[in-house]
């Protein structure tokens, strides 16, 4: 492609063609400039426009990005492509009912059933309201029956049925992610290594099981490795680097390698920690659910105990996951936002976030303290397990949902849970508490974006938890204190 453009610079189908792969390989950077290029050289041609907006969208850059799309449809105003892309800018602006009326414009102009239903769908489960996912399903059910092969609206429903507790029909159309075709399950069958579906005999054979999404979803998932690690099958685990020596540890009859980057030949069966609930069949009542079942290194336990000390009602909190994720924008939360919590007598706030926002710790309001525990947390490849140990030594972890809230939570720590209005699947849509976690206790937005209405909850109830706290250590004997 990039030849045929070097030999014709002005050949536009080449450049829509290098712009769509970069797209689909999710390099919007490059998109980007690939479409500024396009537009660069013919400033009237909307389908370069529709492709800069739509590469503006993936890069959260949505102002820019709805002024591309409104110059797009001015200059091609019935172009059904350009009002969905419009619907979804205006969405994220938080522009909702104009982006309703974008995709019912969308809808008139030619957009396919499968199409509209399946892009209304999406938006109403990304804003709409929790705990009422009827219309999303039916959307959804009405998109899969003109197209039922379509994997990524099977998975769209897997993630919608999940979340009102349909969990065998959930699990059942999560699976058609194997199907996508850069999928890490491909790689394996390319190789001769079958997927593992439950019903074959693990004794005397290889086994890999590997995490395809991200931390969270290994330290959640992780979980079912315990109910497969005595079928008498040679185990392989291969997770991204920074949890391997914490999950090393904690499966020592295991070989824990890194994923991505294992050979995957020499395996009799590979299967995907995402899939072994529904290999399992995994219902509400049947979820592992006992904690912990990951253990901190005893050392470092002992280490931070010393450096953190006893003094206080120790909370540590995590407030901002990894840009990568798509839906980092309505999960991360403003550490100004945890002002509320650090103002209630006898509590320490203790930083145990990694990597991305530490820049907001130099940002703080007036009077806001939170304590820091320098590089071993902050910047280590290997932090999950120093995590682990500050973790220990806490009385309470509050959190956004990221990997580390996981962890916690998979070591039988108590955790408050602040989450979106419109939260992951595994969280449901309603309710404080979760089958997943016994130890964890939801705080929902009650409208999109509300997080001082959270804290401000989460404060009173912090409040109350520190004095029974002082209350139950008065009352035990000196000996015990």
């Amino acid at each position: 492609m990039d030849e045929a453009l070097a030999l014709d610079p002005d050949n536009r189908e080449a450049g829509y063609l290098r712009c769509d792969l970069l797209l689909a390989a999710e390099a919007y950077g490059a998109a980007l400039g690939a479409a500024d290029a396009l537009v660069a050289s013919d400033a009237n041609d909307a389908m370069a426009h529709w492709r800069r907006a739509w590469a503006l969208l993936e890069l959260n850059r949505f102002g820019e990005g709805l002024a591309a799309i409104e110059t797009a449809v001015r200059l091609a105003p019935d172009s059904y492509k350009f009002h969905v892309t419009r619907s979804a800018l205006l969405s994220e602006l938080g522009r909702l009912e104009e982006g309703l009326g974008a995709l019912d414009d969308a809808r008139r102009l030619g957009c396919p059933d499968a199409d509209f239903y399946s892009a209304r769908a999406s938006y109403l489960a990304e804003h709409g309201v929790p705990g009422d996912s009827g219309e999303v399903l039916a959307l959804l059910d009405r998109a899969l029956a003109l197209r039922p092969e379509n994997a990524q609206v099977h998975v769209a429903r897997g993630l919608a049925r999940l979340t009102v507790g349909d969990w065998r029909g959930g699990w059942a159309d999560l699976e058609w992610r194997l199907k996508y075709p850069d999928h890490s399950h491909n790689d394996f069958v390319k190789k001769g290594v079958p997927q593992w579906q439950g019903e074959e005999p693990l004794a005397g054979k290889r086994l890999v099981v590997y995490s395809e999404w991200d931390h969270g979803d290994t330290f959640q998932f992780v979980r079912y490795l315990r109910l497969i690690e005595n079928s008498g099958a040679a185990i392989t685990l291969a997770v991204p680097e920074a949890a391997r020596r914490l999950l090393a540890a904690n499966f020592p009859g295991i070989d824990v390698t890194n994923f991505p980057g294992i050979d995957v030949t020499g395996f009799d069966y590979h299967v995907s920690l995402m899939s072994l609930p529904a290999i399992l069949g995994t219902t509400v009542e049947t979820i592992p659910a006992t904690v912990p079942y990951l253990s901190p290194d005893p050392a470092l336990i002992a280490k931070w105990r010393e450096r953190i000390g006893a003094e206080g009602y120790r909370v540590g909190i995590i407030w901002q996951g990894s840009a990568r994720y798509k839906r980092d924008r309505y999960r991360s939360i403003p550490l100004a936002a945890f002002a509320p919590l650090a103002a209630v007598p006898g509590v320490r706030l203790i930083s145990v976030q990694a990597l991305v926002g530490l820049e907001q710790l130099d940002a703080m309001p007036a009077g806001m303290k939170v304590e820091g525990l320098g590089d071993e947390i902050e910047n280590n490849p290997d932090g999950f397990r120093e995590m682990a140990g500050v973790m220990a030594n806490l009385d309470l972890l509050i959190m956004s949902d990221t990997g580390p809230t996981h962890l916690a939570s998979a070591l039988g720590r108590p955790v408050w849970l602040a989450t979106p209005r419109n939260p992951e699947f595994c969280w449901g849509g309603v309710g404080e508490d979760t089958p997943w976690y016994p130890t964890m206790r939801l705080f929902r937005q009650e409208t999109a974006g509300d997080w001082p209405g959270v804290f401000s909850r989460m404060a009173r109830e912090l409040r109350a938890t520190v004095a029974r706290s002082w209350q139950a250590a008065s009352q035990r004997p000196a000996d015990f204190r």
